[in-house]
């Protein structure tokens, strides 16, 4: 992402969940870092998916970020989150 005042690049990350309803990865482009995430722990976000074209209501630390080598890494170890593992495996899997 490009700053529009001096055209420096700002950092952006990749925030990812999975659709409740198909289990297809959605993708959060954001700018900031990791910390930006640390800072919005319990915040939420909203998105129109673009599987089912529902709006849906996600909360960051149940997300996956993408690291540096495209590989997701969990915002947080919690029980539960299969579907979301799932769904990024079948990403990889497609990609690959």
């Amino acid at each position: 992402m490009t700053s529009p005042s001096n055209g420096a690049k700002r950092p952006a990350i990749t925030l990812q969940f999975a659709c409740p309803s198909t289990g297809e990865l959605i993708q959060f482009q954001l700018v900031g870092t990791a910390d930006l995430v640390r800072e919005r722990w319990n915040r939420e976000l909203r998105r129109k998916c673009p599987h089912c074209k529902t709006r849906h209501r996600f909360i960051f630390k149940d997300g996956y970020l993408l690291d540096g080598q495209e590989r997701l890494v969990s915002v947080a170890a919690l029980v539960g989150q299969e579907r979301l593992v799932k769904a990024a495996e079948r990403k990889l899997a497609k990609d690959g």
